[in-house]
């Protein structure tokens, strides 16, 4: 297994792709960390959706993904930053797939579908648990509202955190059938890898 790293603050960039005349603007860190939400955008650049990867993972994308050994890793890390202070420090290894360049479109856009689907999973599961909180999930806005917000009741940071953590493994296994079957000239998903993927994240 190889890996490859780079700095999350320094080496990619995003953008508006409507807006032409607005700058790049650099990923930072985040509250949270990083986890494979942000997978397309450190591993894969596309004009067409504004983002541009770190130089080191482009060459690896165009040149040396047929001459490294098999598994390569991305190795991310950096640290999130607020007013010139750090919050924390994060690392995650993210794996690399080999796509072919005319497929890169496609499979990141395979991908946002993937981590939308995600998103939304997640979203109602917060709900849900702060629906069995609270009797009235407007309760815990109430109680921020008041400054009286109860830390062990309403802080729902790790659930989030689980939720990645937990379908971290699925996700990559469904980016790699994606990967494999575009490259085939084949539809991104059968129909069991996306049920796979589905039941996932909706347990």
């Amino acid at each position: 297994m190889s890996a490859i790293g780079i700095h999350i603050h320094l080496h990619h960039f995003k953008w508006n792709p409507k807006k032409t005349n607005e700058g790049h603007l650099s990923q930072k860190g985040q509250p949270g960390g990083i986890s494979y939400k942000n997978w397309d955008v450190l591993t894969l650049s596309s004009d067409g959706n504004g983002h541009i990867c770190a130089r080191v993972v482009d060459h690896y994308n165009a040149v040396a993904r047929r001459k490294l050994p098999e598994n390569p890793q991305l190795w991310v890390f950096g640290y999130d930053m607020e007013k010139m202070k750090p919050r924390g420090w994060y690392s995650i290894m993210m794996p690399l797939f080999d796509v072919e360049p005319e497929n890169h479109d496609d499979i990141i856009y395979a991908t946002k579908e993937l981590q939308d689907l995600a998103n939304n999973a997640l979203n109602q599961t917060r709900s849900q648990i702060k629906a069995a909180w609270f009797e009235y999930p407007e309760e815990r806005k109430l109680k921020e509202n008041k400054k009286k917000k109860d830390k062990t009741k309403g802080d729902t940071s790790f659930i989030d955190l689980d939720f990645w953590q937990q379908t971290e493994a699925t996700f990559y296994l469904t980016v790699s059938h994606i990967a494999h079957n575009l490259n085939q000239q084949q539809p991104a998903l059968t129909s069991e890898q996306a049920k796979y993927w589905r039941n996932t994240i909706n347990q």
